[in-house]
């Protein structure tokens, strides 16, 4: 998963949750969390519904506090990814998360980033200053254990906070160190979950300050970037399409009508309709023959 080779990812996490009773608690709960975020990041938002929905009916089931607040914070962490922090703001301001070794370890979901994350979405100044004490309070007990996994994200999200607070040279400093980190073990996710307020600063690092192990791991983070090139290569589309957009452009290259689109998707017809703005705008087209042209040029349909 943080190579972001996101359907290998499914396979292994899947075969995970399918051995749910013989699995340690822990690792069984991660293993959800991990398929809630690879299907989101693969762009199946039904299938990150359904994983999203498991966990909790294994919380439930075991009836474990702990077990129940790690599927509350994928839950926000979902939701701050679909761009809808209304739904996770008041998770967000209310909880007050405890930073403890056994709660980071090597763990994908740790409700204490997941917190620091959409307190900087948030972005009041108090809510930044709350976000940047809670990820210097994480990379102190990261630094101290050597979990190099969490001082990535860690160092991933300060860059961000820098940025927000408008100290652009400590945002790209701290960018460079977490590259630095990032480089060895070639991890990507990190910087591809932070979506587009840390792809402007990728973009604006100087390759010619960077050794030849982090360009490597730079020229991969842009190509997984979702709508952004490599240099001096064009991006095809500005960002990638989901898989119902998919379904709805390749029903575009037919001659089924927006009612008769619905009916063989079983959705309304406003559904429809949002999937298909969605889809003209990612291909910068205006209009369905344009669309399906477009496409066919892309070799998507």
């Amino acid at each position: 998963l943080n190579a972001c080779e996101f359907e290998q990812a499914i396979v292994y996490f899947s075969s995970a949750v399918q051995h749910r009773y013989v699995l340690d608690s822990n690792a069984l709960l991660d293993s959800f969390a991990g398929l809630v975020l690879a299907e989101q990041l693969r762009q199946r938002e039904e299938a990150a519904d359904e994983a999203l929905a498991q966990l909790y009916d294994y919380a439930r089931q075991v009836d474990d506090p702990y077990c129940l607040a790690i599927a509350r914070s994928c839950e926000a962490r979902l939701a701050l990814l679909r761009g809808d922090t209304s739904a996770a703001t008041a998770w967000a301001l209310s909880t007050e998360e405890i930073v403890a070794p056994w709660s980071l370890f090597l763990w994908m979901e740790v409700p204490a980033i997941t917190q620091a994350r959409l307190l900087l979405e948030i972005g009041s100044t108090e809510n930044l200053r709350r976000a940047s004490e809670l990820l210097a309070e994480i990379r102190r007990q990261s630094e101290a254990c050597h979990f190099t996994n969490q001082l990535i994200e860690v160092t991933v999200l300060q860059a961000l906070a820098a940025k927000k607070f408008g100290d652009e040279e400590q945002a790209m400093a701290t960018l460079r160190e977490a590259l630095t980190l990032a480089a060895p073990g070639g991890w990507l996710r990190p910087f591809v979950e932070a979506g587009q307020p840390i792809n402007d600063l990728v973009l604006r690092l100087d390759r010619q300050d960077l050794a030849a192990d982090q360009l490597s791991c730079l020229d991969r983070i842009l190509a997984a970037l979702p709508g952004v090139a490599l240099p001096g290569t064009p991006s095809p589309l500005r960002e990638p399409l989901t898989e119902r957009e998919e379904q709805i452009l390749r029903l575009l290259a037919t001659e089924l009508s927006a009612k008769e689109i619905a009916a063989h998707l079983v959705v309304s017809v406003t559904t429809v309709r949002a999937h298909t703005r969605n889809v003209y705008n990612k291909l910068d087209v205006h209009g369905r023959f344009e669309a399906v042209q477009r496409a066919r040029e892309l070799g998507i349909v």
